[in-house]
């Protein structure tokens, strides 16, 4: 038998109150006597007004130190457990903040060591289950006697970097324990439910809880639980220090700091010093590089139009003939006689009239241009008419420029005219490529330790690999990545136009950072103990109390 709040059993100490009132008890006898002689032998009896005298005999003592002795027990809510033996059914919390160090050892290697503790002490009969509570629980061991294999379970058992979900573990506890067994969960967070005990103790500490890069800027922050505090942050960019800084950060509070960075791959910030929890003290973030397209460029006007197109720094210009353009993959075609850029061979929705001598006359813009493009000047020896997309430049009454979502095509040759050479040039070809290639970022890939994400990956990538923080590789079947720790994940894939590297950061969650706030401490034990599934024995010993309360009562009744 075992009882829920063995804490209790100091009300035992009512039986040896009730003995002591018995012993300073007053009792007065009323007496008739035949003669005054008889008051000696009266006065004799009438002793028992003395303090501290033997206990007389009394049914009313033995009855009253049963029913406060029974009340007691009542307190403490006795069960007992089924089965043979006991089963301890262990929930270790390793989320991050369970690697908090006190006294040169984690909060996880702690319960660890009490575990192992319970283990060595328990009785032959007794069985254990191992339960690792990170984001999904994990049952480390099944149900068994064999404590060596316990022990064993225990070596292999790791803190995460993630959070825990500690009611999912809790249920899943509860589920083994339904034929009966001992909850004891060990963590420094609250527990769903009436009983919680945590003996870990609060640690100050400062947590890296921001890194982001903008615009040739590096902005971080640094959140403090305790007191007031000066910390060195080193910055670094593709793993080069860049810059190191000092901040003092407010008790409870937080600092920003932002400085000038070379634009990089990737970029990390570290705390110097140490503190309590060392898996915030470095974060790490990406940059948001643009995608570069592919642009397939043909005939001697070649030269103009790379120039033209020199602003847009994400374009990868490949030379090459009219005649086999459409066997190079590429996003985007330019092609001359007449000038076209396209996305592909299929049709542009565009037709081509006949060349023809161009009339008398001048260019005239037309809607959907930009106000500083006018086109002033410009000079067309022949021209072939265009038909269908939008027209947005005219020569008369015949549209030489007309666009549609997969193309633009000019009503005359780039060679043929002077519109390489006019100051407006760039500025309109800016103008048709944001139109066909817009601009685009690859997403900037941040995510949060113990988390899976789900990557963007094109449907044509093969040989997909992923290299973790500590430098493993391994090979992704899918498109779903595990962080499992902090730092920088590297993926690489093969496309048909070559091979791609994308970058991941993974942190810690914020909230794991805050050391300093744990559960209060119940009981002085070290874990949350649960009686699930045992056979509650509260009904028998209520019955038990009625009744010596009825017969107290009678009994007082009868002699008094």
């Amino acid at each position: 038998m075992t009882f829920l709040h063995p804490e209790l059993a100091w009300g035992f100490l009512s039986l040896p109150m009730i003995l002591v009132l018995y012993l300073l008890r007053r009792r007065y006898m009323r007496r008739q006597v035949p003669s005054i002689y008889l008051w000696q032998k009266t006065l004799q009896e009438m002793d028992v007004t003395r303090p501290l005298q033997k206990l007389r005999r009394s049914v009313l003592l033995p009855l009253q130190l049963m029913l406060a002795a029974f009340l007691v027990l009542l307190l403490m809510q006795p069960v007992w457990p089924g089965g043979a033996g006991q089963t301890y059914i262990f929930v270790v919390d390793a989320s991050a903040s369970m690697q908090t160090k006190t006294e040169s050892e984690t909060r996880f290697a702690q319960s660890l060591r009490r575990i192992r503790e319970t283990v060595s002490h328990a009785g032959a009969d007794d069985s254990f289950v191992l339960i690792r509570a990170a984001e999904t629980p994990q049952t480390v061991l099944s149900r068994t006697g064999d404590a060596a294999a316990c022990l064993r379970a225990l070596d292999g058992m790791q803190c995460g970097y993630g959070q825990s979900d500690l009611d999912a573990a809790l249920s899943l506890a509860d589920a083994i324990a339904e034929d009966g067994g001992t909850v004891i969960v060990y963590t420094d967070r609250d527990v769903p439910g009436d009983v919680h005990v945590s003996s870990f103790a609060g640690a100050e500490n400062t947590a890296l809880s921001l890194l982001r890069y903008e615009s040739g800027h590096l902005f971080a922050r640094v959140t403090n639980y305790g007191s007031e505090k000066t910390v060195t942050l080193v910055f670094s960019a593709d793993g080069a220090v860049v810059d190191a800084r000092e901040v003092t950060v407010p008790a409870d509070g937080s600092a920003g700091i932002t400085l000038a960075a070379p634009l990089a791959d990737t970029y990390a910030a570290e705390i110097r010093e140490a503190d309590a929890l060392e898996a915030d003290n470095r974060i790490t973030c990406t940059s948001q590089k643009p995608e570069n397209y592919r642009v397939v460029i043909t005939g001697s006007g070649a030269r103009f139009l790379e120039a033209a197109m020199a602003s847009r720094q994400d374009l990868t210009v490949i030379h090459g003939s009219e005649d086999s353009a459409f066997e190079t993959s590429a996003d985007l075609y330019i092609l001359d006689a007449p000038l076209r850029m396209v996305r592909d061979a299929a049709d542009t929705g565009i037709a081509i009239g006949a060349w023809k001598d161009a009339p008398q006359g001048k260019a005239y813009v037309q809607g959907g241009m930009p106000d500083s493009i006018t086109m002033d000047g410009l000079a067309v020896r022949r021209l072939c008419p265009l038909s269908g997309g939008e027209s947005l430049l005219k020569w008369e009454e015949d549209s030489i420029l007309s666009v549609t979502d997969d193309a633009a095509v000019f009503g005359f040759s780039l060679l043929e005219s002077n519109l390489a050479v006019k100051v407006d040039f760039p500025l309109l070809m800016r103008t048709l490529l944001s139109r066909l290639l817009p601009e685009r970022s690859v997403d900037s890939f941040q995510g949060t330790c113990g988390k899976s994400m789900t990557l963007p990956l094109p449907e044509n990538a093969v040989q997909v690999t992923c290299t973790d923080p500590q430098g493993h590789m391994q090979t992704l079947s899918g498109k779903t990545l595990l962080l499992e720790t902090p730092g920088i994940y590297t993926v690489r894939f093969d496309r048909d136009d070559g091979v791609y590297a994308w970058y991941v950061s993974a942190t810690v969650p914020e909230n794991e950072s805050d050391t300093l706030s744990v559960a209060e401490s119940r009981d002085g034990v070290t874990g949350t103990s649960r009686q699930t599934g045992a056979r509650d024995l509260m009904m028998p010993i209520l019955w038990i109390l009625l009744v010596l309360i009825l017969l107290e009562w009678e009994v007082s009744r009868r002699v008094g």
